[in-house]
């Protein structure tokens, strides 16, 4: 069965969520304006990526960014030679990572200047908080890295208190109007890219943990481990969109390109401690 559509409806993440499922050998065409590129995949891995002569990882990277477009599959796979050889899970994660750090350093950190008392006033604060922050999130996750949490419903319980952890610090700690309209734009971007984040949300815009498990359960049991999949990078990626506005609080930019590597290697290291989960 061909799949066809606009990007606007269906994110590419998410197509690559309902291919990597299907596990079939398919190709997926994608267009947006005069730009081309595609995405080869069998047995529910990405093998091949491409669009205007750039392949494997960075065409991923540079076809994920795209918000517009259209897109269709065939069964018509033709390829020179495998490109990307890593987990589709962690090709994506990897990928948001990229694009993160290239947004930060390109459109919101601004060019070196002298700042005022009051400015590294403010970057002092908001980094020892943020610090201090950084270190209870490693402190809850620690139920999961030393084994006392491994039952897949329990770890979306702690995922799902250090989501709604990290939306409460944002809350408490950004007061700006710009700054809550940036985080709306990032979580709804998330959203898009992360359909079933939407399901998990309550009226107050917090993360239930009750949806989470419940989707888990109705899950089939050869669709369970991507479904958790889906679940963790769902609600790791509402932390990333918090980290990710905080960053562009900050004033100096040393500063802020310090605070996004630590958020940066504490996302990875969560990653990877989920990753070792087995469903």
């Amino acid at each position: 069965m061909s799949l066809v559509g606009n990007l606007r409806d269906l994110s590419i993440t998410n197509l690559m969520q309902v291919i990597c499922a299907q596990r079939r050998r398919v190709r997926l065409n994608l267009s947006n304006g005069t730009e081309q590129g595609w995405v080869i995949f069998d047995n529910g891995e990405v093998i091949h990526a491409e669009v205007d002569g750039v392949h494997g990882e960075d065409a991923v990277l540079r076809l994920l960014d795209w918000d517009e477009g259209h897109f269709s599959t065939t069964d018509e796979v033709m390829f020179a030679h495998r490109t990307v050889k890593v987990p589709w899970d962690k090709l994506v994660t990897d990928a948001l990572e990229r694009l993160s750090e290239l947004e930060i350093a390109n459109e919101y950190i601004e060019p070196a200047r002298k700042l005022s008392d009051r400015e590294i006033e403010h970057d002092n604060f908001l980094e020892n908080d943020m610090m201090l922050f950084l270190s209870q999130l490693e402190q809850t996750q620690s139920q999961i890295k030393e084994g006392k949490v491994r039952k897949p419903t329990a770890v979306l319980e702690v995922l799902v208190q250090m989501a709604n952890k990290s939306l409460d610090f944002f809350d408490k700690t950004v007061h700006r109007r710009s700054g809550e309209a940036s985080l709306r734009k990032e979580l709804t971007r998330h959203v898009t890219r992360y359909s079933v984040a939407r399901w998990l949300q309550t009226n107050d815009g917090r993360y239930s943990s009750k949806s989470a498990n419940e989707i888990l359960k109705r899950s089939e049991s050869a669709e369970r481990f991507q479904v958790f999949a889906d679940l963790c990078l769902s609600i790791i990626g509402t932390m990333d969109s918090v980290f990710r506005v905080l960053v562009t609080c900050f004033n100096a930019k040393t500063t802020a390109k310090e605070i996004n590597e630590a958020c940066n290697l504490y996302l990875h290291d969560l990653n990877a401690t989920i990753s070792e989960i087995k469903v």
